[in-house]
This record gives C-alpha cells, structure tokens and sequence, in this order.
C-alpha cells in the first residue's frame, strides 16, 4: 500500500501511484474498500479521482487499476493508497435567521392549534455559545405564564452551504383571540450579538363555498 493522503470538502483529489512509470492506457478504473466507485460524485480524471462533497464516510483505500503494455503484452495494474478525512476548520458568525421571516403574519384558525418555527445558524462547527428562543411581548415564555403556549427545541439542521442551524419550536395550542394580539419574537444570540424577527398571528378568513 502507497502513502495516505488527505482530503478536505474543498479538495479531495486521489492520485493513482506510481501510474507515470507505466505504459498505460485508458481506462482508469477506480474502486473503495475493493467495491466499483460508482455514483456522479466520483470523477476520474486521467492519473486521480475527485469526489464532490467529502464526507467523513469516504475515509478508506482507495484502488486504482489500469491496463499495462509491454512488448505487446497487455498486463493488469493496481495500485492502493489510503485516503483521510480533515475536518474543515470552524467559524463562528452573527445570528443569521433563516425562518420566520421579518415582520410576518401567520394566519391561524382560532380553536386550532398552531406551531411556530425560529430556526437561526451561528456558523460551522462546534460554537462556544449559541441560543435561539422565542419571546412574546418581551417576556420568556416560562415568564409569561400561559400554560397553552409551550417551546421545545427542534432537531438541528445542516444546509448545503456547511452552517448548522439550532431550531426551537413554539406550539400554540387551542388558538384563542387574544393570542392575536401578542408580538412573537424569535430570537438568535451568540458572543457576535443578537437578532430578532418578529411575527404576529392574524385570523385565518373562513374559505368560501359554492354551493
């Protein structure tokens, strides 16, 4: 087996070894953990392979196997390496809010229940300290002692672009016509600061039937 190397979500390129010293022709075939690569996320080019969006599963030797000529005599080629995962190197960043949107209005029906979401990414990595929480009329909700009105964290979530986003869920149960006169704020804080969305809850117009 050749030396291990390392790749990265940005760069993860695997050359075949020693390839430059044979006689070689086309096709280069590729194989992991002695299983065909198969999938568009692997591109063999003509001494390496590249795979789109490194995950740490791709970790394990990598095969290449190609075809040898010598004095008209064709002969099998293969050649092993181990390839690594390197974790990228995290950040941090102010709160981005990726739902609800600011200033919305949810329409709801009274008697029903309803769920809001405040779903907000800090970065990517570990994050020293990070929050999301919702507000109603400026008071936490275990302040403002409306037992209908509970939050609960969500599951987290990770978006192409590499952030991991924390979601906390406020439930609503048996929607009354006061709780349309509160202000919802969705809050995400970290040591950058803080940022607020703020919804508000509007009745829901009755459908119209034809008859």
């Amino acid at each position: 087996m050749y030396s291990t190397v390392s790749g990265s979500e940005k760069n993860s390129k695997i050359y075949c070894p020693t390839i430059d010293l044979y006689n070689w022709t086309a096709p280069l075939e590729w194989f992991k953990n002695c299983q065909a690569l198969q999938g568009s996320r692997y591109k063999a080019h003509k001494s390496f392979l590249v795979i789109d969006n490194v995950m740490t599963d791709d970790a394990g030797d990598y095969t290449c196997k190609f075809i040898h000529n010598e004095n008209g005599a064709n002969y099998s080629v293969t050649a092993t390496r181990s390839f690594t995962v390197k974790d990228e190197q995290g950040f941090s960043l102010f709160p981005v809010i990726r739902a609800p949107a600011h200033n919305e209005t949810k329409e709801v029906e009274i008697g029903e229940n309803t769920n809001l979401t405040c779903s907000a990414c800090f970065g990517k990595g570990a994050q020293f300290f990070a929050a999301v929480l919702w507000q109603l009329n400026g008071k936490k909700i275990t302040d403002f002692g409306e037992p209908r009105i509970q939050q609960e964290e969500g599951q987290n979530q990770s978006f192409s672009d590499g952030l991991a986003c924390v979601n906390m869920v406020l439930r609503i149960a048996d929607v009354k016509e006061e709780d349309l006169l509160l202000q919802y704020d969705c809050l995400a804080l970290n040591l950058h600061g803080l940022r607020r969305h703020t919804v508000r809850l509007s009745r829901k117009n009755p459908s119209k039937e034809c008859f």
